[in-house]
């Protein structure tokens, strides 16, 4: 799929939307909130982020929110209620991906290659710190700009990761370094553009 860039939004603008959106999926005041935004099918790895909730739940100050609709939604929703899961809610995404990323602390974008490239990219561009297979990362140039996870997605290795991005100030420095991130790839897309246009009209007055 083509790869969109991100709507501008200034600092007042942001903190609204982080605000109304928090409010919206019924995130707790003081609590880290982990999205996963995807198509809930197998790819998507939802159930592994469910069972993270059920592991973290017990240290208190995180809230998991799964958006989006798919093959795995009913099975996800039982999921929640077998484990009586207070920490996460299911709910449709929002037409707008960065209605529901205002309201992230963390972002999961799980899914292999190729992954949801709009998503992560429009996350990175609002600063949220985001998790994300090693190969999706060294696919788009942005190693340094998330927190890779190398291998299989695993359960453990999802506490690890979330648990490695409990402080602000950490989450602060990764936000800077995903901002930076997006801003290179929207460079450096632009280039490419440019270098095909450039060489579309040679070929067109060469014809």
């Amino acid at each position: 799929p083509a790869v969109l860039p991100p709507r501008a939004t200034g600092g007042t603008e942001q903190s609204s939307r982080r605000e109304t959106a928090r409010n919206r999926l019924g995130i707790p005041d003081g609590t880290t909130a982990v999205l996963l935004l995807d198509v809930l099918d197998e790819d998507a790895r939802a159930v592994e982020f469910l069972q993270v909730a059920v592991d973290l739940e017990r240290q208190g100050g995180w809230f998991f929110v799964v958006a989006g609709g798919g093959p795995l939604l009913k099975f996800l929703k039982e999921r929640i209620s077998s484990t009586h899961l207070t920490c996460a809610a299911i709910l449709p995404a929002s037409a707008l991906p960065e209605d529901d990323l205002a309201a992230a602390d963390v972002l999961c974008a799980l899914a292999g290659p190729p992954g949801n490239a709009n998503v992560l990219l429009q996350a990175l561009a609002l600063g949220v710190p985001s998790v994300v297979p090693a190969a999706i990362a060294r696919s788009l140039g942005l190693e340094e700009s998330v927190l890779a996870l190398e291998g299989p997605v695993s359960v453990e290795g999802l506490v690890i990761a979330l648990e490695n991005l409990r402080g602000p100030e950490v989450r602060a420095r990764l936000s800077e370094k995903a901002a930076a991130g997006a801003r290179s790839f929207y460079q450096r897309l632009d280039l490419v553009r440019g270098w095909r246009e450039l060489m579309d009209r040679h070929d067109g007055d060469g014809a």
